[in-house]
């Protein structure tokens, strides 16, 4: 019996062969020749594979490929199921194969390996558009957006697209349609007001993508590669030093005293009779950094300085504040220093805003200083006029606390 179903078996897989039909029993699928190999040319002007029909519904195979300006032909077949099996003449006495299989629903030959080493080339039918179906990724900057977008087909000539994109660390899932043409419309399930749409690049086999927020009038914009996303590239924060400065002070004619915090720098200068005055500088260091920095991410960190001085006497005092970045780990952008108090030309500047942007690359060491200079007192010691070092290594979990 057992014998006599294998039979019968073989004998329904060579008809729906012949046939071009599905065949089924009980409800399960036998073989489904519905999508039928067409003879035709796939690939482009620098490689091309050309079927001709054959016996038994196999094909011969014909070609070329073009390498250092020279046309190096291939020859092969190609089976009824589809395997590549060919040559490619690459000198008159070296013999290159090429193994690959046709995909049915692409209408394409994917090119499996070359030489023994493996490949990912696909050859569309010549004249025809491929999109490639798969998880598309990428990651766009200010803001820190993630994107992961998984093409695949539909019943008609469109795609599926679906996935996710994350906004400063807030994932929203994505659903759209890919058009044959190429473009993506698409929205987010989680947030009406987010949408997407792009283009798929023919000739990249890439998705070039544009978020649009509602009431938000610039677009961010991402170029999506094939393949699903990773995990962002990390530094860890290993060690923070706060600065420390010596108690109030008396010299001469004044009195001199001033604090100091993680994120700010304060000095008051005040007139011992007969005198009268006083002067300040403060000095408020602000920034987004935290307990870990991601490759890829710009940050922007500023510093707000003010003087102030008043009374009969009212004295000279001045001082500079701004953000240090330095390490292999780090591109500095810009840099803007402030000075704030009474210049040598005895100019008064009142207040002034400093900024430092760099980006974060992928390796080393980031060391972020905010840093003071100016008016020192007290007797000798060890103190630190900085407000804060921060220092960071790639590939290390956070050792510190940031606040």
């Amino acid at each position: 019996m057992k014998t006599l179903t294998c039979i019968f078996l073989a004998l329904i897989q060579l008809l729906a062969y012949s046939q071009g039909i599905e065949v089924t029993i009980d409800g399960s699928k036998v073989f489904d020749q519905s999508a039928v190999i067409k003879p035709g040319t796939f690939g482009d002007e620098d490689f091309a594979i050309i079927l001709k029909a054959a016996k038994n519904g196999t094909f011969s195979v014909s070609g070329f490929r073009l390498q250092n300006g020279a046309k190096r032909t291939i020859s092969g077949n190609m089976s009824r199921s589809g395997a590549l099996r060919a040559t490619l003449n690459a000198s008159a006495t070296k013999k290159v194969p090429i193994n690959g299989q046709y995909i049915p629903n692409d209408d394409a030959i994917a090119i499996n390996s070359i030489d023994g080493k493996s490949s990912d080339m696909v050859l569309a039918r010549f004249g025809k558009k491929l999109i490639k179906t798969g998880p598309y990724q990428g990651r766009s900057t200010d803001p820190d957006v993630a994107w992961e977008l998984t093409v695949s087909r539909s019943s008609g000539a469109d795609y599926n697209v679906v996935g996710f994109l994350e906004i400063d660390s807030k994932r929203n899932r994505i659903e759209g349609t890919l058009k044959a043409n190429g473009k993506l419309l698409a929205q987010s399930s989680d947030n009406e007001s987010v949408k997407v749409d792009g283009q798929y690049d023919f000739e990249e086999h890439r998705l070039d993508v544009l978020l649009h927020v509602t009431g938000v009038s610039e677009r961010i914009g991402a170029t999506l590669e094939q393949g699903k996303l990773q995990a962002p590239a990390i530094f860890g924060l290993v060690s923070k030093v706060v600065g420390n400065v010596p108690g109030p002070d008396e010299r001469g004619d004044f009195k001199i005293a001033g604090s100091i915090s993680q994120s700010n720098f304060t000095l008051d200068i005040i007139m011992k009779p007969p005198y009268e005055g006083q002067a300040n500088i403060t000095f408020d260091f602000s920034s987004p950094l935290g307990s870990t920095l991601k490759a890829g991410q710009v940050v922007e960190l500023t510093v707000m300085s003010s003087a102030s001085k008043s009374g009969r006497d009212k004295p000279n005092l001045a001082g500079s504040g701004f953000w240090h970045v330095e390490g292999d780990g780090a591109e500095v952008l810009e840099m803007k220093k402030t000075f704030v108090g009474t210049a040598s030309d005895g100019k008064f500047y009142a207040s002034v805003q400093g900024v430092t942007k760099f980006k974060v690359l992928s390796r080393g060491t980031i060391k972020i200083t905010a840093v003071y200079a100016g008016q020192y007192w007290g007797p000798g010691g060890a103190y630190n006029w900085n407000p804060c070092t921060y220092t960071y290594k790639f590939g290390e979990k956070p050792a510190v606390d940031r606040n």
